[in-house]
């Protein structure tokens, strides 16, 4: 009696180990959850976190893009004038859950906009006879504009006039673009992201001033930041300027009020400005500079 009731307890236990097992394998080779709440805003699209999701695959349009995390920037691969879908799934560990179901798409339209343009002559060191510089065509234009990169066959190298556009949210700035003018996006106070052009070496004064600008990537090739080019962007929390920039014109960052930490770089040789910014607590300088360092954030 006392070895049947060995034997069925010996089974009992390699059926529950066996059901364990089964249902362990059967946990990692279910499909991780599909990501949901697709939503774009600032130009990056989110969603919420997928549960043990080992990163992320964007489809745009049919074009794919693994991203880490549970957001993507789409401010440069949006650069055109028409309708861009998104779906994302989420991608699992090699030997153990499927990836996710696609989700549902969403969808993100950039109208074609308009713009007056008129031509100017250029110099010889930015090539040719003459080329374009463009401002819009009235103040009203409204979401993500795409400047565009040539006009009837001729480079758009400067443009302006963006002043007080109101309802302009971000800016695509391709990179046949030389000059921004000065004041050319102040008071665009709904403008969040800036598109810079790659060859752009100066920030004109006040081209960003009480813009709505959260955060602005700043080409290596800009030389000179200008008198208050960034100037009262109050949604700046912080600001890395890169390497190359040799000038920080005065009062660039005036008023900023809630930018909280600036990097400078080895290059900085001049700077006109007092660092007021009344939220400001961290100031770095690269190791490397020979003019300018820090003590304690000071």
């Amino acid at each position: 009696m006392k070895k049947k009731i060995i034997i069925i307890s010996a089974v009992l236990t390699v059926l529950a180990v066996c059901a364990i097992v089964t249902t362990v394998l059967l946990l990692n080779n279910r499909p991780l959850d599909t990501p949901v709440s697709l939503t774009i805003e600032d130009d990056f699209l989110k969603w919420e976190a997928v549960p043990n999701a080992n990163g992320y695959m964007v489809d745009m349009n049919d074009e794919l893009f693994e991203v880490k995390d549970n957001v993507f920037d789409i401010l440069e691969l949006t650069n055109e004038c028409k309708t861009y879908t998104f779906k994302v799934y989420a991608l699992s560990k090699k030997g153990h859950r499927y990836d996710s179901e696609l989700s549902e798409s969403i969808y993100y339209t950039i109208p074609r906009i308009a713009f007056q343009y008129k031509k100017v002559e250029i110099n010889q060191e930015l090539g040719g006879d003459n080329a374009y510089e463009i401002a819009p065509t009235d103040k009203n234009i409204t979401g993500k504009i795409i400047i565009p990169s040539e006009i009837d066959g001729k480079p758009v190298i400067q443009i302006g006039g963006f002043n007080d556009c109101i309802n302009i949210t971000s800016v695509y700035i391709p990179d046949s673009v030389a000059k921004i003018n000065t004041t050319a996006f102040r008071n665009c106070t709904n403008l969040t992201r800036a598109r810079l052009p790659k060859n752009l070496d100066k920030l004109s004064s006040n081209s960003f001033e009480n813009s709505g600008l959260k955060t602005i990537s700043i080409p290596q090739s800009v030389t000179t930041i200008a008198h208050g080019a960034l100037a009262s962007c109050n949604f700046l929390t912080e600001l890395v300027i890169p390497e190359g920039v040799e000038n920080l014109g005065y009062q660039f960052i005036l008023h900023c009020d809630n930018l909280e930490s600036i990097k400078l770089p080895k290059s900085l040789k001049n700077t006109e400005t007092p660092f007021f910014c009344k939220s400001l607590s961290k100031i770095e300088i690269d190791a490397d500079n020979r003019i300018y360092k820090t003590e304690n954030n000071c």
